[in-house]
Order: C-alpha cells, then structure tokens, then sequence
C-alpha cells in the first residue's frame, strides 16, 4: 500500500516500533464506560514499564552513541490507556496522547454479550460474520472506519525519530499491525496482539520484522 511504501522508504534514521495493549480496566467491557484501570491492570501497568525500559535500554547499549535512540510514548485519551502509561511518566518517558488511537466504538453492540447481540441484532450478526471487516453495528465504527482514522497516525510514524511504544486497544494494534506487515483487510479482525505481549517490529526498505516478548 501507498501507506507501507512511504513508511519503508522515505525514513532515512532507523528506529523501533512497540506495540502494548492497554491494561484491564473496572469495565473491560464497556466502551462508554471509559473506565480506570483495575487493581491487576495497574500491576500490568508497571510491569510493562519495568520490561520496556530495560529491553530499550539493553538496545541502545548494543548501539554506538550517535545511534542511541530516546523513546517516546503514544497512548489513546482513553482512561486505560493513559493509565498503562502512568509509571512511564513517572519514570521521565515523554507522553503524547491521541485521540485518533482510541478503540473501535462499538456503537449499540457495546457491553453486549453474545448471546444478547444474537437476541438484539440478529441480522447484524449474520453480516457481522460475512464481513466483518467492513460490518458495523448500529452507530458503530467497522474495522475498515478505524483503519482510515490511523492513516494520519502511520504517516506519524514516518515523521517520528525517536523509538515508540504505542499502547493502544486491540482493535487499534489490529489495524496498524496489518499497515505495517501490508496484511490483507480481511484478516485484520482475526489478528491476535496478545495482552501478555511487547511486540517489538523493526522497519526497512525490505518489510517489517517482529519478535514477540512476554511481559514479565
């Protein structure tokens, strides 16, 4: 895509990307909620602090000095998001929050089970599984939505000369991760970006390459 191509090309300093999800919040379930984060999202909080830092760290110290990079934050301005990246703030990692990293709104399905969309939507949830890329429920957002509101935050990327760990929902790493690894759409909705996971992906005029780090 013409996305990948000017992010593979045109960034002449090499930097790294990571990928975190946000950690659970009092509501996982519910988007209008905008919830804090839970007790066991708060330790998840600082053990992905603890685990980024000392991986950036033990990098740059494998680099030479004039290629050490700093590391900048990019959360959602939802309150889970933010709140994964407190102890980053307090250890003196800069934060730049963007709205445009918020989560997929469900729209009228959110908080709904299965079986109570089924009894709600039944309709919606047979196109749901026909496509469900481009399917969305009622004054919802579709995956296809949420991939053209990131296209400003990829070319982003491309302006950024620090490293970057994005924390984000899964819906929103799904999205970036298929720009990044030129993923058909289809598959985006079935991308897995474990919680237990740092991904970290290393850009070139070649492709992405990824390694998968559990947070521990």
């Amino acid at each position: 895509s013409r996305i990948v191509y000017y992010l593979m090309n045109l960034h002449i300093q090499r930097r790294t990307i990571y990928f975190a999800r946000s950690g659970p919040s009092e509501n996982e379930h519910s988007y209008k909620a905008d919830a804090d984060l839970s007790e066991e999202g708060r330790r998840y909080a600082e053990k992905l602090k603890e685990f980024m830092l000392f991986q950036h760290k033990q990098k740059n110290d494998n680099l030479a000095p004039d290629e050490r990079r700093l590391l900048t934050i990019w959360t959602s301005s939802q309150k889970k998001a933010l709140g994964t990246a407190i102890p980053f703030m307090q250890a003196g990692v800069p934060i730049r929050q963007q709205p445009v990293l918020n989560q997929l709104n469900p729209g009228e399905s959110d908080g709904l089970t299965p079986e109570e969309l089924k009894a709600k939507f039944p309709d919606e949830v047979i196109k749901a599984r026909e496509n469900p890329y481009r399917h969305r429920y009622p004054r919802a957002e579709s995956y296809h939505d949420l991939a053209v509101r990131l296209e400003s935050v990829i070319m982003e990327l491309e302006r950024e000369k620090n490293d970057v760990l994005i924390i984000a929902h899964e819906t929103v790493l799904r999205c970036l991760y298929a720009y990044l690894f030129d993923r058909p759409a289809r598959e985006i909705p079935t991308i897995s970006i474990p919680r237990s996971c740092l991904i970290e992906i290393t850009p070139s005029a070649y492709g992405c390459k990824e390694t998968r780090m559990e947070i521990n």
